[in-house]
């Protein structure tokens, strides 16, 4: 299979925006980091084009993933703003959750968890991952809750946290 460049897509905004959303869902199937962070850095800026849809939803949730990742491993004024960035995209995700929980709360949920693992606080992290798989549960977002299970189940959260046996079982 051949890979279509990104930028074939750069004429068309919608394109685009779609091909970093794909690529940035492959990042997180397949534990890349680097371009989770790139494709969705690109892709926020082009939201304009899916104003008032879902997908700008997805995007911040995948854009809030990314910014944990690298807060996890960054210290220093450049934690601290990617923390605030987390902060401002989970509190984008928290109006449209008050407004529409249903549609909304699992992604928050899920946000909730990766700035709770990302500053070290497992309880909460674990209590928001079970939260937010609980809330997917009862709307068929299939997608999400795919994305919530790929994500709460990463052995790392766990062994960060001392929790060999869940963090080492094959069911991950």
């Amino acid at each position: 299979m051949r890979r279509v460049p990104i930028d074939t897509h750069a004429a068309n905004p919608l394109g685009l925006l779609f091909a970093h959303i794909t690529r940035a869902i492959a990042a997180v199937i397949f534990e890349d980091p680097c371009g989770l962070g790139r494709h969705t850095a690109a892709a926020m800026p082009l939201l304009p084009t899916v104003s008032g849809h879902y997908v700008t939803a997805v995007v911040h949730l995948l854009r809030g993933l990314a910014l944990a990742l690298q807060a996890r491993v960054t210290d220093g004024d450049e934690r601290g703003r990617l923390l605030s960035e987390l902060d401002d995209v989970t509190g984008w995700l928290a109006a449209r959750a008050a407004d529409a929980p249903t549609n909304f709360l699992h992604l928050l949920r899920l946000l909730e968890a990766e700035r709770a693992w990302t500053v070290g606080d497992f309880r909460a992290g674990a209590l928001a991952f079970d939260a937010a798989l609980r809330e997917a549960g009862s709307v068929s977002a299939c997608g999400t809750r795919a994305l919530i299970c790929r994500t709460r189940t990463r052995p790392a959260f766990f062994l960060a946290h001392g929790v060999e046996y869940a963090g080492l079982s094959p069911l991950n």
